[in-house]
């Protein structure tokens, strides 16, 4: 499939929306996580335990999902 001479190529930098501020501290983060992960090339594993640990750390863990209860049938209803 050949390009034509007209069609250009955009190349797209970032997919942050045009809505989000740029330079929020979570924005910066963000771009010195990437750098960083690109420059070592960390697997999607080193990441995963990177994490972890830092979520460990930092004591923060995911608020418990409530386990629902079952709506059993009453003896009348069956």
């Amino acid at each position: 499939m050949a390009k034509k001479k007209d069609e250009k190529v955009v190349k797209l930098t970032d997919f942050v929306t045009q809505d989000s501020n740029p330079k929020s501290p979570l924005q910066q983060l963000v771009r010195h996580v990437t750098r960083e992960t690109n420059r070592h090339k960390f697997t999607y594993d080193q990441l995963r335990y990177v994490f972890k640990s830092v979520r460990a750390n930092c004591d923060i863990s995911l608020p418990r999902r409530r386990q629902r209860l079952i709506d059993l049938p009453t003896d009348e209803e069956e």
